[in-house]
């Protein structure tokens, strides 16, 4: 996917009413104007849509650059059209000055409003089969502690040895060094 309009994507996937009327939802749920809704839309005009090449982020957005990007790697129609209305729901709750955190109250109200699943990450229980076939996408470094492996398509920079591990175990961070795996 090209970089690409986002209101005209909105058009194409025929959701455009559905966005607005969850703007103005949640505009109303938050005792501000249900016009901010409408302001909203009008909004969206000036943002692009664009792909990624990540394999472990479905997507983000960029606020301030007017940017939603969707990875190539979220083919999967349903998954896609999730993660759209999941960084719409970014867009919404930053549009409409809404406070605290990435994902918390305010975003899983937007969320939810606009049909997105309100978790700050997508469940993809093929990730690992993935891994199996995509030969970009390998197990780069293990934690000594704990046997945690980290999966990258890029090998990183810094000296593996640097990094602790940030790993749960027993309600504690496992706090181990990883190791370079071959």
């Amino acid at each position: 996917m090209a970089k690409k309009n986002l209101v005209s994507h909105i058009h194409d996937l025929d959701i455009h009413t559905e966005v607005l009327c969850a703007a103005r939802r949640t505009a109303t749920q938050f005792s501000l104007p249900a016009s901010r809704g409408d302001d909203f839309m009008h909004a969206l005009e000036t943002w692009t849509l664009e792909s990624m090449r990540t394999v472990r982020r479905l997507g983000d957005c960029h606020y301030f650059k007017r940017r939603i990007r969707i990875s190539e790697s979220n083919v999967d129609p349903r998954e896609r059209d999730n993660t759209l209305r999941h960084e719409l729901a970014h867009a919404l709750k930053n549009f409409l000055a809404l406070s605290g955190t990435a994902h918390g109250k305010e975003w899983k109200a937007c969320a939810r409003a606009l049909g997105a699943d309100p978790r700050a990450s997508s469940v993809r229980p093929a990730f690992h089969e993935q891994v199996q076939r995509d030969p970009r996408m390998r197990v780069v470094a293990r934690c000594l502690s704990c046997d945690y492996e980290v999966i990258q398509t890029r090998a990183s920079r810094r000296n593996w040895s640097s990094y602790s591990c940030a790993r749960k175990v027993g309600g504690r961070k496992c706090g181990g060094r990883f190791t370079k795996v071959d």
